[in-house]
């Protein structure tokens, strides 16, 4: 930075979303607009082909291939480890995201 101006003591970079819905072609439409209107508040673009996106193991192969072909987003199995959360695609609970959180706070602080 420069003299006489702020310091900054943080800087957070998002290139992660978990977005959660139904298994649903109608939310799956819900989901393309959530992503639309995040492009335009933000001014940035979101790259379809770096997405990914993950269903339960109760999901038909049949509505993963319709919400692929909606979404124009691929179904995987495992999206990895990230921020120290390694996701389960099974039952998924607010205390599931605990040390996400704990993650983040220590950034702060430090």
């Amino acid at each position: 930075m420069s003299r006489g101006c702020l310091s900054v003591s943080h800087l957070l970079f998002v290139d992660i979303v978990l977005l959660f819905c139904r298994d649903s072609h109608e939310q799956a439409k819900v989901m393309i607009d959530v992503l639309d209107n995040l492009c335009v508040i933000s001014s940035h673009k979101v790259n379809l082909r770096k997405l990914n996106f993950v269903c339960s193991k109760g999901v038909p192969p049949t509505m993963k291939d319709g919400i692929e072909g909606i979404m124009s987003i691929k179904c995987t199995s495992c999206i990895g480890k990230y921020l120290v959360f390694n996701p389960v695609i099974e039952w998924v609970t607010a205390g599931d995201f605990n040390n996400v959180v704990v993650k983040i706070q220590s950034k702060f602080a430090s």
